[in-house]
């Protein structure tokens, strides 16, 4: 296998949040490296009758005490190697930056050794923390050092971050989680990488259903670049989001836009990247994002004490006559003058048109899916 193609993806304890009309849920997602594995996990439950939470932010609620159970359970079965054989633990947490997928994905980065120890500083160049040049480049004689880029600490990626629908007409914008410096002090010291920076921003005036697929696959082909340029020698990765961004992540990776990903509370999902064509230019890695894995197995939860639960597809989205879904209303502010970004960020387009990658980004084929399905584990 060639030094640094990015060979597996794994999405894993990534917290992925629902909006559900009785609560709220996250869910995580796990991506693996050069194993030619990428792993989908939904996670936790959080309580209804809490509007807002530590963030004080609208929609962004805590864990319910059974979610933060879940939580425990999947950090357990994440950092054993024993469950996870013959696949690798992760070695990078990635989070969606809610406070309930921060949550969920705390126990994991704990269990796995990937938290700060009190006092220490992510300034520190730690030898034992196995970094490696941000250009996943050896250094040369003479060269000023570079930067490292850290495994330590939660990564929170907005690109993973919630959906919502298309707000109606003078309602606002839907709620956006606030940067890592601001949400670090609501964790333990050395929870939150504080010098990551998002791949995307999701538009904060809602998604159609194809706007949301096109957002994962894009951010798929920039985020899969990007963690194969800047941690090259890292075989997996773990993600926590929510469940209609795990669903659409999972159909990103396979290039299939109907495939049913079951996506209950702190599941799993695993998926293999496809073998390097033998013809490509030996100048190009292969793009290791959209298209590029099969699916082995969906919606693994033996490692739940009460199995699958909240269960939930795009057959629970209330859809217009025209099969679109329904609006929604935003915060009800007005924000004039105010400007937001959105789309792939300076970070994201900068690995996206990577030289060193194909160029061609090969886009999801079939109809949606947002019908019912067979509810059966792919275990």
């Amino acid at each position: 296998m060639a030094s640094g193609e990015f060979q597996c993806t794994t999405l894993i304890d990534l917290a992925f949040y629902d909006m559900v009309e009785d609560g709220q849920r996250a869910a995580p997602y796990r991506w693996l490296k050069k194993r030619e594995l990428t792993t989908l996990y939904s996670s936790n439950w959080v309580d209804p009758s809490i509007k807002s939470g530590p963030t004080g932010m609208n929609r962004d609620p805590p864990l319910a005490a059974h979610g933060l159970d879940q939580a425990e359970s999947l950090a357990t079965f994440l950092s054993s190697q024993s469950s996870t054989n013959p696949y690798p633990i992760p070695e990078i947490v990635f989070s969606s930056p809610f406070y309930r997928c921060i949550q969920t994905a705390l126990p994991t980065a704990q269990a796995l050794g990937l938290t700060l120890a009190e006092g220490a500083s992510f300034d520190d160049e730690n030898e034992d923390d196995e970094q490696i040049p941000a250009e996943g480049q050896k250094e040369k004689k003479g060269e000023t050092k570079r930067k490292w880029k850290s495994r330590k600490g939660l990564h929170l990626e907005h690109g993973v971050g919630e959906w919502y629908s298309p707000v109606y007409p003078n309602t606002g914008l839907h709620p956006r989680p606030a940067p890592s410096h601001i949400l670090s002090p609501l964790f333990p010291p050395g929870s939150i990488n504080p010098s990551y920076q998002p791949t995307l921003f999701p538009s904060r005036k809602g998604e159609s259903l194809e706007s949301l697929h096109e957002r994962a696959e894009l951010f798929i082909d920039a985020w899969t670049r990007r963690v194969e340029g800047e941690w090259p020698d890292v075989e997996c990765v773990v993600i926590f989001a929510h469940a209609a961004s795990i669903i659409t992540l999972g159909r990103a990776l396979t290039g299939d836009r109907s495939l049913e990903v079951i996506a209950g509370c702190a599941t799993t999902s695993l998926y293999a990247r496809k073998p390097s064509p033998s013809s490509s230019s030996s100048s190009t890695i292969p793009n290791p994002g959209s298209s590029q894995y099969t699916l082995l197995y969906s919606g693994r939860y033996d490692y739940l004490p009460l199995g699958l639960e909240r269960d939930w597809s795009f057959a629970d989205v209330v859809l217009t006559p025209d099969g679109e879904v329904v609006g929604d209303h935003g915060d009800e502010s007005g924000h004039e003058g105010e400007e937001w970004e959105e789309g792939l960020t300076q970070v994201g387009k900068q690995w996206l048109e990577d030289t060193r990658f194909e160029r061609e980004r090969v886009r999801g084929k079939g109809e949606i899916g947002v019908g019912d399905r067979e509810r059966k584990s792919r275990m």
